[in-house]
């Protein structure tokens, strides 16, 4: 068994086998062919066993993040599948020898399985929260109880433009602009969180591209009285915006950035969408609660390295940045350019 990294060529042995293993995102090309190979950034790895056939499969992006102000490089790993035996193994052993240390945010529970058998270290906190929750609906439901959730749902949901009577004081002086472009001046040059992802431009532009046929990425410039105070990227779908990527100076002020951006993407399209996004800032938490999100669960969040090591980060996970769509989490079938009517919101 031997392992190489994808080539757009492989796509149509990529796809058979994603296709074994009930993998839709994986066979979709402009996606695959975008994320894994198009920038130094991501890799896809894939076992090759007996007859060249594809026996295991694993992406990670390599990804930039900040700890009191020292660098550490984490690999985030993705549509992480072990058709044969001995085929997790060695892929886990790629994407550990790739990176610093490897991290997980969600995950099958098959997955988070061997991390923790690995000692990985799970950091608590990553709150999910929700504007216009969706009910959650079951494989196998009954169909009345499906139409009787769904219709609940519906009752309960409000146009995302109400929410700006919501807004809370200090948003008054933060405004938005959206911008058509990543410019170095975005980047804050100081922060006040102490672990977050701190990608450059170029990361920026290739993960959040603008202009992609099978995701939607909006960019807004964060103002306080005019002066940059931040960025934020919002992943615009049919049904749902997820706060992708954000970062800034101040973290209320980030805080009403966001609220303001999604106000403004929230006067397009369904008026009545899902927003999600994570937190474990509870300053921030407070404002989002203001304006009217829920917080309804959380998400794994594990860190582990070869030798059952782990960065020395601690485990106060209060003053951390973290966003939804790291790794490939925003990134999930259908896709935009797949049929509109099949879009559904995040797993999660």
């Amino acid at each position: 068994m031997r392992i190489v990294e994808y080539q757009p060529e492989n796509f149509n042995c990529l796809r058979a086998a994603a296709a074994s293993v009930d993998n839709s995102g994986l066979q979709h090309r402009a996606f695959v062919n975008h994320y894994y190979a198009s920038s130094p950034f991501c890799r896809l790895y894939l076992a090759i066993g007996s007859g060249s056939a594809i026996v295991g499969i694993l992406g990670v992006e390599t990804m930039p993040f900040q700890h009191e102000g020292r660098e550490r490089r984490l690999g985030f790993g993705s549509n992480f599948h072990a058709l044969k035996p001995g085929a997790g193994g060695l892929l886990l052993l790629q994407w550990l020898r790739s990176c610093e240390f490897g991290l997980a945010f969600g995950g099958s529970e098959s997955s988070l399985r061997i991390f923790r058998s690995q000692n990985w270290v799970e950091y608590p906190g990553m709150r999910l929260w929700y504007l216009n929750r969706p009910f959650t609906t079951w494989k196998g439901e009954p169909s009345w109880k499906v139409l009787a959730k769904k219709a609940a749902g519906w009752k309960l949901r409000r146009p995302i433009k109400e929410y700006a009577r919501n807004l809370p004081s200090c948003a008054r002086d933060v405004s938005v602009e959206e911008e058509r472009e990543y410019s170095d001046d975005l980047l804050p040059s100081r922060s006040p969180f102490s672990f977050r992802f701190a990608p450059s431009r170029k990361h920026l532009e290739w993960r959040y591209a603008l202009g992609l046929s099978f995701v939607r990425y909006r960019l807004f410039r964060i103002l306080r009285g005019g002066r940059t105070e931040g960025y934020v990227v919002l992943n615009d779908q049919p049904r749902q915006i997820l706060v992708s990527q954000c970062d800034g100076s101040d973290a209320e002020v980030l805080a009403c950035g966001i609220l303001h951006a999604v106000l403004k993407l929230g006067s397009e399209g369904d008026p009545s969408r899902t927003v999600l996004l994570t937190s474990s800032h509870p300053r921030m938490e407070r404002l989002f609660h203001e304006f009217g999100f829920r917080n309804d669960g959380s998400r794994d969040f594990l860190i582990g390295g070869l030798r059952k090591t782990s960065p020395d980060i601690g485990t106060e996970t209060s003053n951390w940045l973290v966003n939804f769509d790291l790794g490939d989490n925003g990134l999930r079938s259908p896709f935009l350019d797949e049929s509109v009517n099949n879009q559904s919101v995040a797993a999660v």
